[in-house]
């Protein structure tokens, strides 16, 4: 993960069965994200990696897909602090996009914007996960 700009590590959790297969019932969140800002999960089965970017490190390999942008709630504004939370429930997105075969490995992070660095550098990155589909 990427150290934020308030010295606080995004992390990534997971709770329940990544299925393709069912239509909810698998959160992936960060904690730690900064208050206020936009995030998304990046996702994909090409395997893993360990690849600059803007700061950090980018953990998964190309090609990998995204989910629509959030907000990370927490404290209202103008407070900074880390008191955000990103959360998507995997397994809804997974079932509308054109289905993965059990036994896949898929690789997750989280990405969004830290308006406390300057450009191009103004980017949180979570640690990563990596898990296998189910039926």
């Amino acid at each position: 993960a990427k150290l934020n700009s308030l010295g606080c590590t995004p992390t990534i959790a997971a709770d329940g069965i990544a299925s393709p297969a069912a239509s909810w019932g698998f959160e992936v969140s960060a904690t730690s994200v900064r208050n206020q800002t936009i995030g998304l999960l990046l996702y994909g089965v090409s395997g893993r990696a360990a690849l600059p970017f803007h700061g950090g490190t980018l953990c998964l390999a190309s090609p990998y897909l995204r989910t629509p942008a959030l907000s990370s709630g927490g404290n209202s504004l103008p407070s900074a602090d880390c008191s955000g939370a990103w959360s998507v429930d995997l397994d809804l997105i997974l079932w509308s996009r054109p289905p993965l075969a059990a036994g896949s490995a898929l690789q997750c992070q989280w990405y969004g914007r830290d308006p406390g660095f300057p450009p191009p550098d103004n980017i949180s990155l979570s640690n990563a996960l990596e898990l296998t589909l189910t039926l």
